[in-house]
């Protein structure tokens, strides 16, 4: 598995999951959107998803780039650049 390297002069990225019911997260850029149910930050690395329930932005420091979450965390994960169209199976075997 190869280490993605960050880059230089970013400020690190890091996340921290307390009893499901808590996230502190550094290394943000941007709040993306956010409802109870979902957030969405654009961080260092990328963009980050968090799924749950009575999901509420407890701090947001814009200067330090960090975000406290407090609600119920069901998941985490980085969204991945889709593709903007997908080809079909001939289209990929002839292509």
């Amino acid at each position: 598995m190869s280490e993605m390297k960050q880059p230089q002069n970013a400020t690190r990225h890091e996340f921290c999951v307390t009893d499901r019911h808590g996230m502190h997260i550094s290394g943000v850029k941007e709040i993306l959107c956010f409802d109870e149910l979902n957030v969405r930050l654009l961080t260092v690395l990328g963009e980050l998803v968090i799924d749950g329930d009575g999901l509420r932005v407890k701090v947001l420091d814009v200067e330090k780039g960090t975000v406290a979450l407090e609600g119920r965390i069901d998941g985490v994960m980085y969204a991945e650049d889709r593709p903007t169209e997908r080809k079909g199976f001939f289209a990929r075997l002839f292509g």
